[in-house]
């Protein structure tokens, strides 16, 4: 199953960072400030993960303590909007060596 999720996640992205104009595309976008507080205090949400991808954009997964995520994206474009792109539950971190 964590494999799955992976791949699926990973193939949103794919889709989603490759195609241009992230708002007009396969996701609702928010200001981006709403949207971190939102998750913030509404699901308490914090950034556990980020990373820049190959067109710019920020990548981010904030995780709660329950291991409810949420994955976010700000396009290179537009530092003041974000777009959720999946969300899920039973996050985990890994150390190296670990098996799935």
């Amino acid at each position: 199953m964590r494999i799955f999720v992976g791949v699926i996640l990973a193939a949103t992205i794919l889709a989603v960072t490759q195609t241009p104009g992230y708002a007009q595309n396969l996701v609702t976008c928010y200001a981006r400030s709403e949207l971190i507080a939102q998750l913030e205090e509404g699901f308490d949400e914090h950034p556990g993960f980020a990373a820049v991808v190959s067109d710019g954009a920020l990548l981010q997964i904030y995780v709660s303590a329950s291991g409810a995520w949420t994955a976010i994206i700000t396009p290179p474009d537009r530092k003041d909007v974000a777009c959720p792109l999946l969300s899920g539950n039973e996050w985990e971190v890994f150390t190296t060596g670990t098996q799935l």
